[in-house]
């Protein structure tokens, strides 16, 4: 479906973005979100200087993005705060124990404010000029290393008041319950929009998705609201002093029930006219396969036309909490999770944790040439009927207290039981094939027997192979069969046990394989 969303025609009242351009005003955004270390961890100090954050930049023109959401903090801050402590600020001692490889960030940050440069500032205003738009994304309750209390990474506030976390004393995030807390972050939030001049501001809440003690989350859910509509006062008062639009977006759980359940209530805030676009995402444990766009919609009634959805895409795969092995994704999966979402009308997508240099792509210069690639050839939305991806079952990381997590897998199954797993395919192709891929636990001698049905068809079993990859010990069963049994959304596997040892089934996905893929040609 082809519209020109709501947030592109407010945009085109700021300054240069790539949506005052008429030509490229119906593409589909391409959201990429850079953390607060990255950029720091994966460079030379030789590299800190203005030429190479402008590089930075214009290495994402041209790429199909649309939007760069940079990201300053975690507890401290990338820059000199007023508002909170700096990433290298600290004893000398400190850093000097750190081991080199993690004190890189500290002293990069540093280096770049001697020499007088701002990163955030000269990301903003080059990527303006390259047709980019710009994004402060803030995260609102890092928790990274709270079971060490002595990291670098904690701030002084967290240090202080053990009383003001959701598990006093202990290892946890910041309860906003306390009025201290929120007015801890609101202060950043006024430092970030007094310091920049971004299209937008994105409160993340799934950094970290803990706000209130667990038996509180959706009673005190009202406080995160008046924390919203405080900051949407904030950006409104921002926003004339610029004298652009400043939009605002927010990081949820997957689901509008979740999210409520957690006290991070989207779906009011969406009515209330407080954000402009929700990203439901996962915490970080798996990308998830199966985020209900639709029900967001429907959750949101009339003011679905005004707020746009992004399904937000994690790096990681893991089919289920507990897994040994998780597996960085690749170009196909995501066209799979990409494939999904744009089919359930989706107004883009947002992909974090993927990053030019470190995750999947290495962390050497060379690795942004594969980012590069990769970006590239994910942008042209318009070949995802004709290329190959992938659909993997994982599993939902974030969820309230008191509701049950639903687990497709592991799935043992004995001889005759039936396992049914539903994987939303998006659009489905007019040609070629697609396989059912399979992994199982391998038993001390051979392999557990499967037979399988999609959509009620028997498929055929093409092979048999031992896994090579960290998933050990496991036996890959490939399914095949023509696109022909293949739908449109959903689509249901059915696996059946055939051997008398039970079968643990500890992987499942769709691959499509056109006829002719693009690549091919």
């Amino acid at each position: 479906m082809s519209r020109i969303p709501l947030f592109f025609l407010l945009l085109l009242g700021s300054t240069a973005t790539v949506w005052a351009e008429a030509p490229k005003s119906d593409r589909i955004p391409l959201i990429v979100n850079y953390d607060s270390s990255t950029w720091f961890y994966c460079r030379t100090p030789d590299e800190m200087t203005r030429e190479k954050l402008i590089d930075f930049v214009d290495r994402h023109a041209d790429l199909g993005i649309t939007h760069l959401f940079f990201n300053p903090n975690a507890m401290r801050s990338s820059f000199a705060s007023k508002s909170r402590e700096a990433i290298w600020e600290h004893d000398e001692k400190v850093l000097a124990a750190l081991p080199p490889r993690t004190r890189i960030w500290p002293e990069n940050a540093r280096l770049c404010d001697e020499r007088g440069l701002d990163p955030y500032t000269i990301w903003i205003e080059r990527s303006r000029e390259k047709g980019i738009s710009p994004w402060i994304s803030m995260r609102m309750n890092d928790m990274h290393a709270v079971h060490d209390p002595e990291s670098f990474l904690h701030s002084q506030f967290w240090k202080n008041h053990p009383e003001f976390r959701c598990n006093p004393g202990g290892a946890a995030g910041l309860d906003f319950a306390h009025p201290e807390v929120r007015q801890h972050a609101m202060d950043y939030v006024r430092e970030l929009l007094d310091r920049y001049d971004p299209d937008g501001i994105e409160l993340d809440w799934m950094r970290f998705p803990y706000y209130f003690k667990r038996s509180e989350e959706e009673q005190n859910g009202p406080i995160l609201t008046q924390f919203m509509r405080d900051v949407r006062a904030e950006v409104q008062k921002a926003a004339k002093r610029r004298g652009h639009p400043i939009l605002i977006a927010a990081r949820t759980p997957v689901t509008p029930e979740i999210a409520r359940k957690k006290g991070i209530d989207g779906v009011t805030w969406a009515r209330e006219g407080l954000v402009d676009i929700l990203v439901p995402s996962p915490f970080w444990n798996t990308a998830d396969f199966d985020i209900p766009v639709e029900s967001w919609r429907e959750a949101l009634g009339d003011a679905a036309d005004q707020v746009k959805i992004l399904p937000g895409c994690e790096v990681r795969l893991q089919p289920f909490r507990g897994s040994k092995f998780v597996e960085s994704q690749g170009l196909e999966s995501v066209r799979g999770f990409t494939a999904s979402a744009l089919e359930r009308e989706a107004d883009g997508v947002y992909l974090f944790n993927f990053f030019d240099r470190g995750g999947p792509f290495g962390i050497t210069a060379e690795s942004e040439k594969r980012f590069a690639e990769f970006l590239s050839q994910l942008s042209r939305f318009e070949d995802l009927p004709n290329v190959r991806r992938r659909h993997v079952v994982t599993f939902v990381d974030t969820l309230p207290a008191g509701v049950k997590p639903e687990k497709p897998l592991p799935a043992t199954l004995a001889r005759g039981e039936k396992a049914p797993f539903r994987l939303h395919v998006g659009k489905a192709p007019t040609s070629g094939r697609v396989l059912a891929i399979i992994e199982a636990k391998k038993g001390p001698s051979k392999g557990p027997e499967l037979s399988a049905k999609l959509n009620g068809h028997p498929i055929a079993l093409l092979k048999t192979t031992e896994a090579k990859t960290d998933r050990e010990k496991n036996v890959r069963y490939v399914f095949s069969a023509s696109v022909d049994v293949l739908k449109d959304a959903y689509n249901e596997l059915t696996l059946r046990g055939d051997c008398d040892d039970p079968c643990k089934i500890v992987w499942v996905e769709l691959a499509i394989e056109p006829d002719k893929s693009i690549e091919e040609k």
